[in-house]
């Protein structure tokens, strides 16, 4: 039964992550099964719980050995895989606590990486391992003073992380961290606590049940404990695993006394190696006492909560808990307290990189660094082929473009040849009238004149109005400025002109293939000098 207390300051699906969202997943690869949870966490501590993927591990055929359950486990973690689809975040592995040492040390620094080199000096000393093939870890919880920190000492050998590197390999799961499994149990729960509160957490599975004990955030002590869950199936006919014990193993249920006598002793050997356990706890922390038990993994399955032996050996209340006071979302393949390992190593994926354990092996991890430093060069050189690709065909655009304007500006000036031979038609029809007429500027002689100038020169003459003695007015088009300086400069020369006036505007022309084409429209009204026989002006 889960126990009720106040509402934590993280909540699942009721209050979605703010300002400064991260997301983490975190995969526990059980003897019971897979677990995969993918959340988001901000900057005011809510949770946001994405997706839950829980897939169980095939019983075994016979005897369970170690590369036999390697085998199940990364069947399962595939389909686990595929189901759960886009792991955000980073991803954190969890390792199990029975097979890594942890100890507690005091050490003169406060320095990180003064702190990594002390215990890589020191550590043949505190485990019974070469330090050639161990991976170490380790997290600070304490300050003790300005130069000296108290820590968490974690060591695997070599040959049990490989494994599970190379499974997640395989399987193209790119783990950021391996942490340990314990401390995502714990880590889930002590949000939960009461200031100053020592509760142990009890961590049900297959091949051990697993007790870390927490105050204040802190992971004080942690242990594997080697009660088996298959010591107790034993006296159980046709039993498999926790779930199948639900129903049968009650605090009042009818059950064989063979059966009773197994359970009853099942839960001394528990009871002794608990109080064994929270005894040193006591002892190496002046006697601090556990307020309360939690009890997750397996332990959910038990109908009428956990047996009262336990509690009783022990001294302390134990009560099964779902994560997060139940705002779980519910789901009948799984119970909450399972989900307590993958949920706690997802939350510690939320925290910074500096201050959690991570037994990934070095060589691994500047192999990954090596191949992404490469992919990263292979990336940037195709971004550079590309910019350079569209940098071409840009200029080629333009080329185009410029290439297309031009062929219409000559189409343009095809067309004003065509209307300037018409020009010349229409001269050699006034030379044949002039022929006849003996006057001295005459209509014929001036526009005669006129269209002499227009030779060679970017003009189009619109129309030309001629006043007999008075004034000569001409419209017409031309493109830039010069080009009208070009034809006004050599009329103002003419004997026959006194003055000219002239105006121009601007005017935009669609000639189709080429828009917004501007020319220059220009009105020059032009006064004659003109004089009778004699030299008398008029």
């Amino acid at each position: 039964m889960a126990r009720a207390r106040s509402k934590p300051n993280i909540k699942a699906k009721k209050k979605k992550a703010g300002r400064g969202k991260r997301f983490a997943t975190g995969v526990d690869i059980g003897s019971y099964s897979v677990k995969i949870v993918t959340l988001a966490g901000d900057d005011a501590g809510t949770l946001e719980i994405g997706k839950i993927t829980v897939v169980p591990l095939k019983a075994p055929d016979g005897s369970e050995y170690p590369e036999e359950k390697l085998i199940r486990q990364r069947d399962a973690l595939k389909e686990a895989v595929k189901k759960h689809g886009k792991m955000r975040g980073r991803i954190v592995l969890g390792f199990p606590r029975e097979l890594a040492t942890v100890r507690y040390l005091n050490l003169p620094s406060s320095n990180r990486e003064e702190l990594k080199e002390m215990l890589l000096y020191d550590v043949e000393r505190h485990v019974p391992f070469s330090v050639d093939d161990v991976e170490i870890s380790f997290q600070i919880i304490e300050q003790l003073g300005e130069h000296e920190s108290r820590l968490m000492m974690v060591c695997v050998p070599q040959k049990e992380i490989d494994p599970y590197v190379e499974m997640c390999t395989q399987l193209g799961v790119d783990i950021d961290a391996i942490d340990l499994d314990i401390l995502g149990v714990c880590a889930v729960y002590q949000r939960s606590l009461k200031p100053e509160e020592t509760a142990a957490v009890l961590d049900f599975g297959r091949s051990s049940v697993k007790l870390g004990i927490v105050r204040n955030g802190t992971l004080l002590f942690s242990r594997s404990m080697p009660v088996t869950e298959r010591s107790l199936l034993e006296g159980f006919a046709g039993a498999k695993g926790w779930r199948d014990l639900q129903g049968r193993v009650t605090a009042m249920g009818a059950l064989h006394p063979a059966e009773r006598e197994h359970f009853a002793q099942w839960v001394e050997r528990l009871g002794v190696e608990l109080f064994r356990s929270i005894s040193a706890f006591a002892s190496d922390n002046g006697g601090v006492k556990v307020e309360r038990m939690i009890l997750c993994g397996g332990a959910g399955y038990f109908p009428a909560g956990p047996p009262r032996g336990l509690s009783l050996k022990v001294k302390t209340n134990a009560a099964v808990e779902i994560p997060l006071n139940g705002d779980l979302p519910a789901n009948d393949q799984y119970r909450g307290s399972e989900l307590a390992a993958s949920l706690g190593l997802a939350i510690r994926g939320l925290e910074p990189f500096s201050k959690g354990l991570n037994l990934l092996p070095e060589d691994f991890v500047q192999e990954r660094i090596q191949k992404q430093k490469s992919n990263f060069r292979k990336n940037t050189a195709i971004i550079v082929f590309m910019i350079f690709t569209l940098l071409g065909a840009a200029g080629y655009l333009k080329w185009h473009e410029k290439y297309t304007d031009y062929r219409t500006v000559e189409n343009y000036y095809v067309t004003l040849a065509k209307d300037t031979t018409k020009l010349n038609q229409m001269r050699s029809k006034i030379k044949t009238v002039e022929e006849y007429l003996d006057k001295d500027q005459s209509c014929v002689i001036v526009i005669q004149d006129i269209l002499e100038l227009l030779k060679n020169k970017r003009v189009y003459i619109n129309n030309i109005t001629f006043s007999k003695r008075k004034s000569l007015e001409i419209n017409g088009q031309v493109l830039t400025e010069n080009d009208l300086q070009a034809f006004l400069i050599p009329m103002e020369k003419k004997p026959y002109i006194t003055k000219i006036n002239h105006t121009t505007t601007r005017k935009v022309l669609d000639l189709g293939a080429m828009k917004n084409f501007e020319v220059m429209e220009f009105s020059m009204s032009c006064t004659l000098n003109w004089e009778k026989k004699g030299g008398a002006k008029q």
